[in-house]
């Protein structure tokens, strides 16, 4: 059940559910879950090795309970074991510490003295919870990892010594698109990648949820920088039905999302987000220039809303929370 070719099981555990849970061998220290995709993910780690795993009775308290006996202790180089109790992965903590990091980076935007140490805060988080995934899913291409570290530093440096204070509002609705595309590029990702007929309603449902919101805030962010750069009249940009086409496009991504997800069938996904496309410019032609910088604070609130989708389709805690915090603040 897993694309882990290295991975052999141990003792094997169904949950009330029908989800299989293992124990890793030989490590045996190791508990994992077979996700929706097929993919191993770790979930307990112990510092001693796990003899069985088991849930409770179905029909009884415990049937929601992951029983685990284990050897409650750390061996020595002698054999002896010395009591310990087990500890959360460090991936975890390591999140955790992420999130806090988000957390308190963003208390401190609200001030003007603690705005560029709450951002400072913010990004080094961001690069841990980065890092820590690329660790926990074995990526070795460091490289190339180094190499989009070096460009996006260079290009976020570039950016900050060149564009003006009063260039903020265009360069806030380009990162947001950027956003956007990016949660809408995470759940393609898991389009291709994954077992669509394996998926469960609720992991359909993020993905286009990811995908539409995403797409949307890709163009409608464009068009809001295009307008406020004078690449685009700030007027409103109307034409007689216009009403009409909107609620044609809004139609049309629901059937074609109940498609994908019922037919199970990639095309509709990718027909999804190209609707969604072309509804992200026509939501924000309509809207003056004067308008711009409510639309952007809305369009910010999107982002975070597809980053947060896009973390529930690939069970991506920080990213939730990450998301979470950012369709938050641009709705506040």
């Amino acid at each position: 059940f897993s694309r882990d070719l290295d991975l052999r099981v141990g003792s094997l555990a169904f949950a009330p559910d029908g989800s299989r849970w293992a124990t890793t061998w030989p490590d045996r220290t190791q508990v994992v879950r077979f996700t929706e995709r097929r993919r191993a993910e770790l979930m307990l780690e112990f510092v001693s090795d796990i003899d069985s795993i088991a849930f409770g009775p179905t029909g009884t308290p415990l049937e929601d309970l992951l029983l685990v006996s284990h050897n409650s202790g750390r061996r020595t180089s002698t054999g002896s074991v010395e009591p310990t109790g087990s500890d959360l992965p460090m991936s975890d903590l390591l999140y955790l510490a992420s999130a806090v990091a988000f957390i308190v980076g963003l208390k401190a935007l609200g001030g003007p003295r603690t705005a560029r140490l709450g951002n400072r805060i913010a990004a080094l988080g961001m690069l841990l919870a980065i890092v820590v995934t690329l660790v926990v899913a074995d990526i070795t291409d460091w490289t190339t990892v180094a190499a989009g570290l070096v460009v996006g530093a260079a290009l976020g440096a570039w950016l900050a010594i060149r564009v003006q204070m009063t260039a903020m509002p265009q360069m806030v609705a380009a990162f947001n698109g950027f956003g956007g595309a990016a949660s809408a590029l995470v759940a393609g990702v898991a389009v291709v990648e994954g077992d669509l007929a394996g998926f469960a309603p609720e992991t359909s449902v993020s993905i286009l949820a990811s995908i539409v919101i995403g797409a949307t805030t890709f163009t409608g962010s464009f068009v809001a920088f295009g307008k406020l750069q004078g690449l685009l009249p700030g007027r409103p940009l109307v034409f007689p039905g216009q009403h009409v086409v909107n609620a044609v496009i809004g139609a049309s991504i629901v059937g074609l999302a109940i498609w994908a997800g019922v037919g199970d069938e990639a095309a509709g996904y990718w027909a999804v987000a190209g609707v969604a496309l072309v509804a992200g410019v026509l939501v924000v032609v309509p809207i003056g220039g004067a308008d711009m910088p409510v639309v952007i604070s809305l369009l910010n609130s999107f982002s975070g809303l597809a980053a947060a989708a896009a973390g529930f389709a690939i069970e991506s805690t920080t990213l939730i929370i990450g998301g979470a915090l950012v369709g938050a603040a641009g709705l506040i």
